[in-house]
């Protein structure tokens, strides 16, 4: 048996307080320093200090990245995986763009990064900044069931009962 009392990052920039990030309606989840905080309708904005520093748009009724991404780019990409998917990554004034398709939604998830601490006035904290960003897009993770919903719950999806409702379905 092993208790662990505590853990303690040695890097630094990893031992801040973490949030996750759900929206079921768009499909993903993701974790972020919770210095960075969560807004948007359309989409997700993260802001730190009032400047936006990553943002998720979402391409609905999109099958083809490659499509998609030579009408919205220009110049050359690198194939990365992000949330285990094939995907592409844009490099162009310190920004990064990553197109990450969902298939089975016909949906393309554009993540862009906006650096707020510039390298020149401060490298260090451009990097811890990169890294927490990285960290964030490791965490990337695509949702793929479908939400049910109705006045039943439990049975062996294990769905939550409300309140007002008791389990009817077999099973639980």
């Amino acid at each position: 048996v092993l208790s662990i009392i505590s853990v303690e990052y040695l890097d630094e920039s990893r031992s801040q307080e973490i949030s996750s990030y759900e929206d079921k309606t768009a499909g993903y989840r993701l974790e972020h320093p919770a210095t960075w905080l969560a807004s948007g309708t359309n989409g997700l904005a993260l802001d730190f200090e009032e400047e936006t520093i990553v943002r998720i748009k979402i391409f609905d009724e999109q099958e083809n990245l490659d499509e998609l991404v030579a009408a919205e780019e220009e110049g050359d990409s690198t194939e990365v995986t992000i949330g285990a998917q094939r995907s592409v990554r844009f490099l162009s004034d310190g920004r990064m763009r990553f197109y990450v398709p969902k298939p089975p939604k016909k949906k393309i998830y554009l993540i862009k990064y906006m650096p707020v601490i510039n390298k020149v006035d401060d490298e260090e904290g451009a990097e811890k900044e990169l890294v927490l960003f990285y960290d964030l897009l490791e965490s990337f993770e695509l949702i793929y069931f479908t939400q049910l919903s109705g006045d039943k719950c439990g049975g062996l999806q294990k769905l939550e009962c409300s309140e007002e409702y008791r389990c009817e379905l077999e099973g639980a």
